[in-house]
C-alpha cells in the first residue's frame, strides 16, 4: 500500500512537472509566431515577393506549425494572405517569404543555405551561433531568460529584404553586420 502511494505521488508530480514544461513551451512558440508576423510588418520583400500568398514555411516538423496556422492563417502580410506551409526536407522547399529552421532541423542550414541561395528569403533560427552561419534572424534567449532576437543586417542585404531601422535599432537584442 505504502508504496502505491509513493508511485501515486510520483506520477501527480511528474504531470504536473510537465505541464508547467508544456505551458512553457507553448508560451514561448506563441511569442515566436508574434514576433515572426511582426517582421513581415518590419521588412520588406522585392516586387517579386508581393504577388500570391505571404508563406511562412517551417523546415521539419515542429510543434510552432500549430501555433503558426490558429494565430496567422487568417492574417495579412500587406494585401497578402498568410499561408503556413511544412516542408518535411531541404529539397522540398520552394518560393517562401519566411522560413523557419527549428532546433531539430538546425544541422541543415547549410544544406538550405545552398537551396535557398539568390532567393529573397528571411531564415528565422533558434540556436545559438546559427546568426554567423547564414541565419537573418535567430531566437536567443535574454539574460532575463525572455527571448529575443538577433538580426544579420548583412545576411538580409545579400537577399535582398530591406530591414526598416525600427527593427534593427530599437527591437533586437543584437545587430551582426
Amino acid at each position: 500500500m505504502r508504496k502505491t502511494k509513493y508511485v501515486i505521488l510520483f506520477f501527480i508530480i511528474f504531470l504536473s512537472f510537465h505541464r508547467v514544461i508544456g505551458q512553457d513551451e507553448s508560451s514561448n512558440n506563441k511569442l515566436k509566431t508574434l514576433l515572426i508576423y511582426n517582421f513581415t510588418k518590419y521588412i520588406n520583400w522585392p516586387t517579386s515577393y508581393k504577388t500570391g500568398n505571404f508563406i511562412i514555411a517551417v523546415l521539419g516538423d515542429d510543434k510552432i506549425t500549430p501555433e503558426l496556422k490558429k494565430m496567422l492563417n487568417a492574417k495579412l502580410c500587406g494585401d497578402q494572405q498568410i499561408e503556413i506551409r511544412e516542408y518535411p526536407m531541404v529539397e522540398h522547399i520552394t518560393k517562401c517569404h519566411i522560413l523557419y529552421i527549428p532546433t531539430a532541423s538546425s544541422n541543415l542550414l547549410p544544406k538550405v543555405m545552398n537551396a535557398v541561395q539568390g532567393k529573397s528569403i528571411l531564415i528565422i533560427t533558434e540556436k545559438n551561433g546559427l546568426i554567423n552561419d547564414g541565419a537573418c534572424i535567430n531566437f536567443v534567449q535574454t539574460a532575463t531568460g525572455k527571448i529575443g532576437f538577433e538580426l544579420n543586417m548583412k545576411e538580409t542585404e545579400n537577399r535582398s529584404l530591406n530591414v526598416n531601422n525600427t527593427l534593427s535599432n530599437q527591437m533586437a537584442s543584437r545587430v551582426v553586420n
